[in-house]
């Protein structure tokens, strides 16, 4: 089953913000991940090194992490919490500095300052002091009216310099209250040039007027910076946010106060307090969820508003996620800033109590329980949670306070969900650590990215927090999956099957380690050296093993060996930033980018890392276990993370010629299990993997295969199967329109007269979000109507595959269990026809028939000769290796010739037809399993539908395996031409066709 072509061939999530209200750190903006952590890890093996291992929160025994007591009563066990929102220091002041450079004053001047005077000074032209980071910082004037039912009029004057420059980030703004709202006078945000002379005029009508009597007339100034590019970094240095002076406040013309913040002056403008959106976090033991597979009663932390925990706040009721605790859910129309001009959000914290470190244990882990759901629809609220950890090196663990939070910058979403979060973070330490500290989030941050609806769950929940530290046997190697070496097709734009050299591919992640919409040329590795005082005697290396294909010998740089493998080590090289500064602990690989990689050829690699203490030096291996890699068979047990392949898989039955599988797997599942299942089937098929099917990995979230990849490169396969396994969230890849996986699939489709199925959870439901994902929605003839089959089939998940009467691909009769059950909870889409498309089959409820969702649809192109085909679940939920088989050689018939393999008997068993070698020459063996005694007939046809050959003609045949050998000539013993032929096996009421190749 492959295609050949000649000489003479020729062959052809990232999103955008809304509009914000309140703009967010360029440089620290997160990234959402919605699964618990972006690094590849892999199980330990047995024989690693013993150590010793010490729990100091958490663990067999201790109840510290777990918010309750033994007999199940809350507790925090020291645990504090608090309002992210709320700002530790008010830097607004009286002081000298800058204030000279208001006009009119001299040195000496005292005035208004916001700002910091201690910040260090960036460089000989910058000063010391500025605006740091995260400041919230509020100054008010309050003066009663002495008759409330009569209008006011207020006037503000002064003068002012300001020095925000951090523009349209950072921000300085006067308001006046009316009535329980506030109104903006004026903003400012960049570098003023001069002195501005302040004068606001404005009237409050009675009902205008605040304070606890509605009496009062309030002004107020408000400096606020984002959580970046400041005095702090060294990116935006400045002077401070701004000096004011002199100011004048009149009361329907009279003047009522005066202040120059001269000393012994009176000071009428004072710090008021930023009370944030709200301090929710609460201990609960009645907190549903919507995960089928666990519950937990438990005391659990969580940040519910429900018009208690903060009494101020109404509480804010549920929408769609009405599931406990009383239908009430996160807070997320910013609380108690709700009323306030800007939009606010919830970002709530709970700090664990100071943890004593044990000297000697290097290594930790941080792991907790925690509830997610989070699926970021478009009228999510975008509620994300966080973790952060801080150390010192001090004796005194009240210097934590003053310790910076540090993380990965990652926040998580997904669900619903209960899932064990474990994150290490050694490399986050202070190196001489005494005390840490560890720090639970949740974040309303959706609205970074256009998520700022009020949809909101309950979650997230924390629980059962753990800190386990250890002795490392050797540097800490993170690798995050995007940065793995990525399969890959030649560099250039058609093969050429001349110049054998020309057809190289590359070895490059699928991504850059700058995050950059562009395929990257290094990988980029942090071996973080743990144990104290340890450096590294020698670069990190990177091992490989490349298994070659025999067809480009000739061409490489190198003599593979008898087993036809090479083999190799590179150093690492140190990572740089932005800037060109080394990055500690980061390192990048660069394999050969010509000349090296053909396609055929398989890489493993591994990474090592090495750190030396007084002479002990300790390695460590990335995985652990390496034992397989030398193994290239298709049951290694080595991991499909560490594989690339170079595509497609060549051979050269002659000069000037390539063949190639005539069928792409291409896998989009994060953990890559998806593909097993297929190429399982497939094997169980009588189907040859890099003979009959390639199989094309790609990265989910991060570009996907278009990055480097063309239609061209594709267009000799003629099936293609699409699976995003269990991936729910991202089906096609969409996240740059110019990589679009969807616009490669479509280009290829162009192409015309191709066959494709299209699988996996999330698959359809997220198309018409896409850029010609309503287009492509069409064509494949599929409507989504919702992105969980179980919110419309009251949460059934045990479901079965029925066919359709007179389906036309299907037998009538079968039935196939589809589990999208515990353990592993898939959201199956619920689908139906639309267009061209046809329904086989529905997608029931064990127990029940002909539902509304199809399980299988189908749709054919007259014009371009394609046929396609969408399911709404992968391979790997239907229950046995033997169904998966079956229910996949209907499907493959019927795309490969549009004919049906299906017998409509019940009780008839199925046949498996596979012909090997294919392409052949100058025979080929057409075997077949029967399930019991049947009549077979089995004929030979061209590509016109003439017929060639008759091998078989109703021979009786008994149960078992058989074959029948095509030697190439037709039923008048003439030898026939190369080209395409199809072979079609009659028994009794099942047919099956396959296509063969005759190369000469």
């Amino acid at each position: 089953m492959k295609a050949i072509y000649f000489l003479t061939i020729a062959l052809v999530f990232f999103f955008t913000p809304a509009s914000l209200a309140r703009p967010v750190a360029k440089n620290s903006v997160p990234h959402p991940i919605n699964e618990s952590t972006p690094w590849v890890r892999f199980a330990p093996t047995q024989n690693k090194t013993a150590v010793d291992t010490l729990y100091i929160m958490g663990g067999p025994g201790r109840w510290d992490g777990s918010f309750e007591t033994p007999s199940g009563q809350p507790n925090w066990h020291g645990w504090t919490h608090n309002d992210i929102a709320v700002p530790e220091f008010n830097h607004w002041h009286i002081s000298t500095y800058w204030a000279e450079h208001i006009e009119g004053h001299e040195i000496g001047n005292h005035a208004m300052y916001c700002g910091d005077e201690t910040i260090p000074a960036c460089s000989e032209q910058d000063t010391i002091g500025g605006v740091g980071d995260n400041f919230f910082d509020d100054l008010d004037w309050r003066y009663i009216v002495p008759d409330p039912t009569q209008p006011t009029t207020v006037q503000l004057t002064g003068k002012m310099v300001y020095d925000l420059t951090d523009t349209d980030w950072d921000f300085l703004e006067l308001f006046i209250n009316r009535g329980i709202a506030q109104e903006m006078l004026a903003s400012w945000t960049g570098t003023g040039d001069s002195t501005v002379d302040l004068d606001f005029n404005t009237v409050l009508e009675p009902g205008e007027y605040s304070g606890p009597n509605s009496d009062e007339v309030r002004l107020w100034w408000r400096v606020w910076s984002d959580g970046g590019y400041s005095d702090v970094d060294c990116m935006a240095p400045g002077h401070g946010a701004c000096q004011i002076d002199d100011l004048s406040v009149f009361i329907d013309g009279n003047l009522i106060t005066f202040d120059d913040f001269e000393p012994g002056s009176i000071v009428n403008w004072n710090q008021s307090e930023f009370r944030g959106v709200g301090d929710f976090a609460n201990l609960r033991n009645d907190l549903g969820s919507t995960d089928p597979c666990q519950t937990n009663y438990s005391y659990q932390v969580n940040f519910v508003d429900d018009g208690l925990v903060v009494p101020q706040l109404p509480g804010t009721p549920c929408i769609s996620y009405c599931y406990d605790p009383g239908g009430w859910i996160v807070n997320n129309d910013g609380g108690l800033l709700a009323d306030d001009s800007q939009n606010w959000f919830l970002e709530n914290q709970v700090v664990s109590p100071p943890l004593a470190w044990v000297a000697g244990h290097d290594a930790a882990i941080l792991s907790f329980d925690v509830y997610v759901d989070e699926v970021l629809n478009n009228d999510s609220a975008g509620v994300f949670y966080q973790w952060e950890i801080r150390s010192t090196d001090s004796e005194d663990p009240a210097d934590l306070q003053s310790a910076d939070w540090r993380s990965r910058n990652y926040i998580y979403n997904g669900g619903p969900e209960f899932r064990r979060h474990e994150e290490p973070i050694s490399d986050l330490l202070h190196p001489e650590r005494k005390w840490v500290q560890i720090a639970l989030i949740v974040n309303e941050a959706g609205w970074h990215w256009g998520w700022n609806g009020s949809n909101g769950t309950p979650a997230p929940y924390f629980d059962n927090v753990a800190l386990k530290i250890w002795s490392p046997q050797g540097p800490e190697i993170l690798v995050e999956r995007q940065h793995l070496f990525a399969d890959a097709f030649p560099t250039a734009d058609t093969l050429d099957p001349v110049d054998l050299a020309a057809n190289s591919c590359r070895v490059d992640p699928s991504t850059s380690y700058y995050n950059s919409p562009a395929v990257g040329d290094s990988m980029l590795i942090k071996a973080a050296i743990l144990r104290l005082g340890a450096t590294a005697p020698y670069p990190p290396s990177l091992h490989w093993v490349l298994n070659c294909n025999p067809t480009f010998d000739s061409v490489r740089p190198g003599i593979p060996n008898a087993e036809g493998l090479l083999r190799g080590m590179v150093e690492a090289e140190y990572a740089f930033d932005y800037s060109g500064n080394i990055r500690p602990d980061f390192w990048t690989f660069d394999l050969q980018d010509e000349g090296w990689f053909f396609p055929g050829d398989i890489l493993h690699y591994y990474i090592t890392a090495a750190d030396q203490l007084q002479g002990d030096i300790r390695t460590s291996s990335w995985p652990a276990d390496t034992n397989s890699i030398l193994d290239f068979s298709t049951e290694s047990l080595f991991p499909s993370e560490l594989v690339a392949r170079a595509l497609p898989t060549l051979s050269q039955p002659m000069a000037g010629a390539f063949s190639q599988p005539s069928i792409l797997i291409v896998d989009s599942e994060k953990a890559h299990q998806a593909p097993h299942y297929w190429i399982d089937a497939m094997r169980n098929m009588g189907y040859i993997q890099n003979e009959d099917f390639d199989v094309f990995k790609i990265v989910p979230g991060f570009i996907g295969a278009a990055a480097t990849t063309t239609a061209g490169d594709l267009s000799a396969y003629e099936t293609m199967i699409y699976t995003s396994g269990n991936n729910k969230y991202n089906s096609i890849t969409e996240h740059h329109d110019q990589y679009s996986d969807l616009t490669l699939l479509s280009n290829w489709l162009d192409l015309g007269n191709k066959q494709a199925l299209f699988a996996g959870d999330g698959l359809c439901a997220r198309l018409p979000a896409l850029n010609g994902g309503f287009t492509f929605s069409i064509r494949l003839g599929v409507e989504a109507y919702s992105s969980d089959i179980a919110n419309a089939n009251g949460g059934r998940r045990d479901l079965q595959i029925n066919p359709l009467s007179e389906n036309g691909v299907l037998p009538d009769e079968m039935q196939w269990a589809v589990d999208g059950g515990c353990p592993d909870i898939k959201s199956f889409d619920a689908i139906g026809a639309i267009g061209s498309g046809f329904s086989c089959a529905t997608l029931d409820p064990v127990g029940s028939t002909g539902g509304t969702f199809a399980a299988v649809i189908a749709a054919e192109e007259p014009s371009s000769g394609n046929r396609t085909m969408a399911l709404p679940f992968d391979l790997g939920s239907l229950d046995s290796p033997t169904a998966r088989a079956d229910f996949l050689q209907y499907l493959l018939a019927w795309l490969s010739s549009g004919v049906s393999a299906a017998g409509d008997t019940p009780g008839v068993g199925k046949i498996i037809v596979r012909a090997h070698p294919n392409p052949f020459n100058p025979s080929t063996a057409i075997a077949f399993d029967l399930p019991r005694e049947m009549n077979i007939s089995l004929d030979i046809f061209d590509v016109q539908g003439r017929h060639i050959q008759s091998l078989l003609d109703e021979s009786p045949h008994m149960s078992g395996q058989h074959q029948q050998v095509w030697n190439g000539l037709n039923s008048q013993g003439q030898v026939t031409a190369s080209g395409v032929y199809f072979f079609m096996l009659r028994a009794e009421d099942q047919k099956h066709v396959g296509k063969l190749t005759l190369l000469k």
